[in-house]
Order: C-alpha cells, then sequence, then structure tokens
C-alpha cells in the first residue's frame, strides 16, 4: 500500500512540473513579435518576393500557430506533458525590440531540430487536441485568428 502511495505521490510531482511556466509571458511576447513585424512591413521594411506567402507572413503564422498551441498546452497540460509535447517549456522568448532579432528567434524556433518546432508538427497527435484542431478548422478559425492580429491574409 505504501508504494502505491509513493507512486502517487511521484505522479504528482510530474504532472505538477512546469506548470508555473507563465503561458501568459510567452503569449504576451509572441503578440509582441508580431506587431514588431507588421510595424515594419508596413514601413516597407519586408521585402515581398513576390510568392503566394512572403517570408513575413510565413514568420507571423508560425508565430500565431505557436500563440494559439500555448493556450491549447495550458488547457491540456497533463495530457500534453504525458505526450511529451511541451512547447512553453522550451520556448525562452526575450524581449526584443529589431526586426533582425524578431527574425533571428523565429530561425530558432523554425530549426527542424528545434524542440518546438517538433512539438508544434506534432501536437494534432494527441488525441484530444486533434478532435479539437478538426472542429476548429471546420468553423475557419485560423482564419479568424490570423484577421485578429489585424494581417492581410
Amino acid at each position: 500500500m505504501r508504494e502505491q502511495i509513493n507512486k502517487l505521490k511521484n505522479w504528482k510531482q510530474f504532472l505538477s512540473e512546469g506548470v508555473s511556466i507563465n503561458f501568459t509571458e510567452n503569449q504576451k511576447r509572441l503578440r509582441e513579435y508580431i506587431k514588431i513585424l507588421k510595424e515594419n512591413y508596413d514601413l516597407g521594411m519586408v521585402k515581398d518576393d513576390g510568392g503566394d506567402y512572403n517570408k513575413f507572413d510565413i514568420i507571423i503564422r508560425y508565430f500565431i500557430i505557436i500563440h494559439n498551441f500555448l493556450y491549447l498546452e495550458n488547457s491540456y497540460f497533463d495530457i500534453v506533458k504525458l505526450s511529451n509535447k511541451e512547447i512553453n517549456k522550451y520556448l525562452n522568448l526575450p524581449k526584443l525590440e529589431s526586426l533582425d532579432d524578431v527574425i533571428s528567434k523565429f530561425t530558432d524556433l523554425y530549426d527542424t531540430n528545434s524542440k518546438v518546432r517538433f512539438s508544434v508538427e506534432t501536437l494534432d497527435s494527441i488525441e484530444e487536441i486533434r478532435l479539437l484542431l478538426n472542429d476548429l478548422r471546420n468553423k475557419d478559425f485560423t482564419s479568424k485568428i490570423y484577421k485578429s492580429f489585424k494581417v492581410g491574409g
């Protein structure tokens, strides 16, 4: 009986690890990065390469995806942690003020070896999240979020 109690205690400790990570602060930083990108785009500092999506759009969309997935991670924290798909744990988002710094941060997060990118790309392997995302896609949720950041697309 005592072994089961100790296992339960260890299980609770496992689940509570990282709960104090501030999701809201990272979401705020991502919104700041998007604002920097948007301001520089409006000033003509970001060049359009003529494709369907310019590099600016890709960066903003990726930050929006991370922003929204942080919300999902926070809402389904235990399941995400058990599935080893945490995003917030690896973000480390400092306050940035220049376009070059924001683009550099994007490059780090979008790198194929990044734990953040791996988690973003595989978060929908969690059944509860996959079902929710499918439901939201059917409601054209992504384009509404994109427009809420006042970015064309």
